[in-house]
């Protein structure tokens, strides 16, 4: 019989341990909803928008538009939990994470995002995550040294303090959350944390078989999953932006 070896056991670095406890520190989602959206004609704009302006415009610049102009018009969108008070601020500013090989996605924000245009969150998302890709080395080295001396029961209840407080989550990720991590090979996802009252993340843009018009077609879809913080917003409220929000990304005329 072979005998049972132990496994080799890897202590995290200070670092790791910080994003291990900041993770922890964030609110679990209370209610998902699910929607498979149909991104034809979301598509259709697209093209002939990008071709009429000379600017590479993407259909998740289009997400972010109609997030900006649905979710934001409820003062929910705006609200972030800090103990018994909610915390209302007058923008709505929409963190978007990224696709990177660290530990933790970065994000990246849009502030007072219903003033920004099509063309500006393309250049601005660009711009902004060539920038976090490329900080992304020195600031988790930074984490490291302000981490790597503390002791575990410390820093966790730091952390833990830090991350409830309504301003430090929106100066981090803002008052909504969008996931931009690349899931080409996913349906769909469902993060397990939060730090906003929503987050909306979609899966794998692909075409699929839609009934449209009566007929079965090959359409180009995503599945698009909301996540909320019910102590802020009831489910039914929340599931009512998201009707909002599709509606926006079906007649995508109006995110011009």
């Amino acid at each position: 019989m072979a005998k049972h070896r132990q496994p080799t056991v890897v202590p995290m670095d200070g670092a790791q341990r910080a994003l291990a406890d900041g993770l922890s520190a964030a609110h679990a989602p209370d209610a998902y909803g699910l929607t498979l959206l149909d991104l034809t004609e979301a598509e259709k704009f697209r093209a002939a928008r990008a071709a009429q302006t000379g600017v590479p415009l993407t259909l998740f610049d289009l997400v972010l538009r109609a997030t900006a102009l649905t979710l934001g018009r409820d003062e929910r969108g705006r609200t972030l939990l800090q103990g018994y008070d909610f915390h209302r601020y007058e923008t709505i500013d929409i963190g978007v994470s990224i696709a990177s090989r660290s530990e933790v996605a970065p994000v990246i924000l849009f502030r007072d995002a219903a003033q920004i245009s099509l063309e500006e969150f393309h250049h601005q998302r660009v711009e902004k995550t060539r920038v976090a890709l490329e900080e992304q080395a020195d600031k988790r080295a930074q984490l490291l040294r302000q981490t790597r001396f503390l002791p575990d029961k410390i820093r966790r209840a730091l952390i833990h303090k830090v991350m409830n407080r309504a301003q430090t989550r929106h100066d981090m990720v803002g008052t909504i959350q969008v996931s931009a991590v690349e899931l080409d090979n996913l349906e769909w996802f469902l993060p397990a944390h939060m730090a906003t009252s929503f987050l909306l993340c979609l899966g794998g843009i692909r075409e699929r078989p839609l009934v449209h018009e009566g007929r079965v077609e090959a359409r180009l879809s995503v599945y698009a999953s909301l996540m909320i913080d019910q102590r802020v917003i009831h489910p039914v409220q929340g599931m009512r932006v998201v009707q909002r929000w599709r509606h926006a990304m079906l007649k995508p005329e109006k995110l011009g």
